[in-house]
């Protein structure tokens, strides 16, 4: 028949290497939990889309020579002889209209001349923008690996740390048991 403190003992030690196993299982299993489970963050950069194409600047135009011709007419269809007022009205209707016009022709030939150079503008801006938005993505996805790494890294240290004081407390009361005897 076992004696109380032979009991006692190996009650010790059978508590003792349970709390150690039971750190080892937690450590083990929020090691695990936080590489596979943790936060991921895939990023995707897409192409910008298509550049505005020489036709759009084509619709326009064509949508400033309707808006010219409709003022053409309507300063033809205006009643001759009529006051002052109206004649100095007609009178700055056309001088808009010449306007427009020169100015619809010297649109048209900076883009018949050289397309790509009316271009330039808008593609450099979108470039600019596509760059900007994927700077920021791999900026947020580097910081939440980082906060990652750091949040396992305590976790790890913490689950050395408890395992390293079981190891000890376990050490404490065999060499008292043991000194016991």
């Amino acid at each position: 028949m076992q004696s109380d403190f032979e009991k006692r003992k190996k009650l010790k030690e059978a508590i003792s290497s349970l709390l150690f196993s039971l750190t080892l299982v937690i450590s083990a299993v929020v090691a695990v939990y936080s590489f596979n489970f943790g936060k991921r963050i895939t990023v995707s950069i897409q192409p910008p889309s298509q550049p505005p194409s020489v036709p759009a600047f084509e619709t326009e135009m064509v949508k400033i020579r309707a808006d010219l011709d409709r003022l053409k007419g309507a300063a033809q269809a205006l009643p001759t002889g009529t006051p002052s007022q109206l004649a100095l009205e007609v009178q700055q209707a056309t001088s808009n209209i010449k306007a427009l016009d020169s100015r619809l022709a010297s649109l048209e030939t900076a883009i018949l001349a050289n397309p790509a150079k009316a271009l330039q503008i808008p593609l450099i801006q979108r470039d600019i923008d596509g760059l900007r938005l994927s700077q920021q993505a791999a900026s947020t996805y580097l910081k939440e690996s980082v906060d990652r790494i750091y949040d396992l890294n305590k976790w790890l240290l913490g689950g050395l740390a408890v395992s390293i004081i079981t190891l000890a407390l376990s050490t404490f009361f065999r060499s008292k048991t043991k000194s016991s005897e």
